[in-house]
Order: structure tokens, then sequence, then C-alpha cells
């Protein structure tokens, strides 16, 4: 499992969120997660549950998020961080069950809204993935965290994690 984020040319696609929505950077606690991902890249998408904890490492500039998703077949761990280094820049790494080794990413924060582009190409099953890391925050009680991933520039998005984030 993984999660992805859109450089700027894809921005565009994506609906503003609306100013009343949870500032990502100040959320803690437990989170329970519901859509759907892929448990491999080529696989197709299955309803999924996740439930991870929210750890603030610096106010309003560094979180953490641990735990495990679980699809029908199984589950697996899953580790996202996402760090402000700079106005409106942010950098991250995501570790899932899919890849052992950890997604370096980089982009942009803006209210309401992140999005990271893996640094290199994510390598899986002897294929290597171009990567889009979205969170969003649609309302003031919930953030969404969408993955794609692409072969090569030519080919379109595969949307692989879809998953929707609300405290129990």
């Amino acid at each position: 499992m993984t999660l992805i984020a859109l450089p700027v040319r894809f921005a565009a696609l994506l609906a503003p969120a609306p100013a009343f929505s949870v500032d990502l950077f100040s959320v803690e606690g437990r989170w329970v997660g519901t859509g759907s991902l892929a448990t491999k890249v080529e696989r197709p998408m299955q309803p999924a549950r996740c439930e991870v904890e929210v750890e603030q490492k610096a106010a309003q500039s560094d979180i953490n998020m641990a735990g495990r998703c679980v699809v029908g077949a199984g589950g697996s761990n899953i580790a996202f961080r996402i760090v402000r280094s700079g106005p409106g820049r942010v950098r991250g790494a995501l570790k899932s069950g899919m890849d052992e080794q950890a997604l370096q990413l980089a982009g942009t924060d803006q209210p309401g809204a992140v999005d990271l582009q893996a640094t290199e190409p994510w390598p899986v099953d002897g294929e290597r993935y171009e990567t889009l890391i979205t969170v969003r925050e649609p309302d003031a009680a919930s953030f969404a965290i969408r993955q794609m991933v692409r072969s090569d520039a030519g080919a379109p998005w595969r949307l692989i994690v879809d998953m929707t984030y609300r405290q129990p």
C-alpha cells in the first residue's frame, strides 16, 4: 500500500479545498480510513480499512502517521511522514507493505492540500513507477489520501490508494 501526490501540472485536476477544512499539520491521535487500495501496483483496487496513529513531531510542521491497512486477503503496516521544509514546500517519506523500502517525496503545501511526488522512480516488481500522492482536507473532520502511479511519462495515471480518514 502506498500514497501519492500530484505535481503542480496536475493540480488543476483537483478541486480547491474549502476554507473550513481541518489543518493536516494540527491533527493528532487515532484515525480510521475507509476506501480502497491495490495490494500490488497492477492488481485491482479493493475495499480497505486503515487505522493510523497521527503524531505531531514538531508543532504545525512535522507529522508522522503509522498504522495498519486491511483488505479481504490480509493486511500490512504503513508509515507516512510529512515535514514542512519552507514556505509552501514539504518533503516526506512513505513505507508500506507493497515495498519495504521508503519512498522519498517532495512537493507543495497550501491550505487544505499537500501534493507530493516521488523524488526518483519507485521500483516495484521489476518495474519503475512515477508516483504521486495527494492529501486533501475535504471538511472539518476528515482528510483523504490518494496515490497514483504510472510506468512511464506517456502512460495514464493509475489510482492505487483512495482512503478518507476520520476520528472514531
